[in-house]
């Protein structure tokens, strides 16, 4: 969800005047710290869940002192103890069952405490998850909720997954996409069909899609609905364009990069073998080879009594 901070994010969180805001799936801290730098500048706090981040927590605890909590579980056991939230970014477990049941503790917390829904922003809305469930645990998803998955790739207009490509490969993946409960962008039609207070859902179609609700106590914020309808005009389709184009770019630049650096480890290691095909080949190897035979069996026979 980092990428999206600069053309979305920033600019709706601070139009909204947000202080006290949630991240769900922190992962390796990108949009940690760009929202602790925010929060740092005007006061607010930021709780931020991930089981497994891949960066360093304390490292942040010490640089934002007062402005970070952070909880170290999954989302639905750390949401009960959450309330007075302005904005929530969920980019966590993306699967119908743990969107779903996020949003609804939301909701339900924001209602003990008075309030109405916070600005929520939900990632991977469009493809390949916006209907398709992905489990990072298949074992934390009742079964009764969890779609029959597999690890293996997920192919592009294609509903069954596939071993012929290594496209999130390494997730559990939903066996076949669409239907019943199944994906982030359905778990956001059904939360919002049965959520009394109906919040609206704005998509930004860009970089796997953004969900944004917007609750009633927001849908006449004026400068927010600017921003919103701002990616439906020739403008805001221009600037999708232009960062899916940099966003693209970025992405082959990384992947060159990749294939130099392996393909220089791979002529090190070429010329490694040849280095030691020429050493096995040569003459002082054939007349020491009685001596490595000896030194071989010494070995063996010293192995029981090490």
């Amino acid at each position: 969800m980092h990428k999206l901070w600069d053309l979305v994010l920033a600019d709706a969180v601070a139009t909204v005047g947000a202080r006290r805001i949630l991240e769900i799936g922190a992962d390796r801290g990108e949009c940690t710290r760009r929202l602790l730098a925010y929060c740092e500048a005007v006061g607010g706090h930021l709780d931020s869940v991930d089981p497994e981040p891949t960066f360093d927590v304390e490292a942040l605890r010490r640089r934002y002192a007062s402005h970070l909590t952070f909880h170290r579980c999954p989302s639905l056991e750390a949401l009960p103890r959450l309330r007075d939230l302005d904005a929530a970014l969920i980019d966590g477990d993306h699967n119908w069952y743990t969107a779903f049941h996020e949003l609804t503790l939301l909701e339900r917390g924001a209602r003990a405490a008075g309030r109405d829904l916070p600005l929520v922003f939900l990632h991977d809305v469009g493809w390949p998850y916006g209907r398709r469930d992905m489990y990072y645990a298949p074992e934390r998803i009742p079964p009764e909720f969890r779609q029959p998955c597999a690890q293996a790739g997920i192919v592009w207009g294609q509903s069954p997954l596939s071993d012929a490509t290594p496209f999130n490969a390494k997730h559990w993946n939903a066996l076949e996409e669409g239907g019943p409960r199944n994906g982030v962008l359905t778990a956001v039609e059904d939360f919002v069909a049965q959520c009394a207070s109906r919040p609206a859902l704005y998509v930004v179609p860009a970089y796997f899609g953004l969900g944004i609700l917007v609750p009633p106590t927001l849908q006449q914020h004026a400068p927010l609905l600017a921003l919103l309808r701002h990616w439906d005009t020739e403008p805001g389709l221009r600037r999708l364009v232009e960062f899916a184009e940099r966003v693209r770019l970025e992405d082959q630049v990384t992947t060159a990069e990749f294939e130099a650096a392996l393909e220089a480890q791979t002529a090190v290691v070429r010329a490694l073998e040849a280095e030691l095909a020429r050493i096995r080949h040569s003459r002082s190897w054939r007349l020491t080879e009685p001596l490595r035979a000896v030194s071989r069996l010494s070995r063996r026979f010293r192995a029981p009594y090490a």
